[in-house]
C-alpha cells in the first residue's frame, strides 16, 4: 500500500488556482488517485495550511478557508496528532539541519512520517530531499 504524507504546500496549491505549483499538484493528485494511495496529514499541517492561505488571500475569503480546512477533516485523509513526542523528535531533526531549506515545521512533519512508517511526501519543498524523504513529484 502506498502511504503518502501531504504537506501544507500541496494543500495550498490545490486551494489556490494561481499558485505556482498548481499544475504540478494536479499531476500529483492524479498519480495518487491512480495508485489508490492512503493519504495522511497532521494537525500541525492543517494549522500551517490555514496560516499560509490566510496570508495569501483576501480577508473576504476567510469562511472559504475555514471550510476548506474543515473539509480535509471530513475527507479520506487520516489526520495524525501533533504532540510533545513529535515536537521533540522534530526539534532534534531541526537541530541537525545545515541548510535553511527546511524549517521546524517540516522537521516535525518528518518526525510524524517516521513515527507512522510513511516514506513518501506530497510536497514541493526541496529540503525533504536532503533528509532522504522521497517526494511524489520526483517519483511520477
Amino acid at each position: 500500500m502506498l502511504k503518502v504524507f501531504v504537506d501544507a504546500d500541496a494543500f495550498v496549491a490545490s486551494f489556490n488556482p494561481s499558485d505556482t505549483n498548481r499544475e504540478k499538484a494536479e499531476k500529483c493528485v492524479a498519480y495518487l488517485e491512480n495508485n489508490n494511495a492512503s493519504l495522511y496529514t497532521s494537525e500541525l499541517v492543517l494549522l500551517e495550511t490555514a496560516n499560509v492561505i490566510i496570508n495569501r488571500v483576501k480577508s473576504t475569503q476567510l469562511k472559504r478557508i475555514r471550510d476548506y480546512v474543515r473539509g480535509i477533516h471530513r475527507s479520506n485523509y487520516t489526520i495524525l496528532p501533533f504532540n510533545s513526542l513529535i515536537y521533540n523528535a522534530g526539534m532534534k531533526i531541526f537541530e541537525n539541519q545545515t541548510s535553511r531549506k527546511i524549517g521546524a515545521f517540516d522537521c516535525c512533519h518528518i518526525a510524524t512520517m517516521k513515527e507512522n512508517g510513511i516514506n513518501l511526501i506530497f510536497s514541493f519543498d526541496d529540503g525533504y530531499k536532503k533528509n532522504k524523504i522521497d517526494r511524489v513529484i520526483d517519483v511520477i
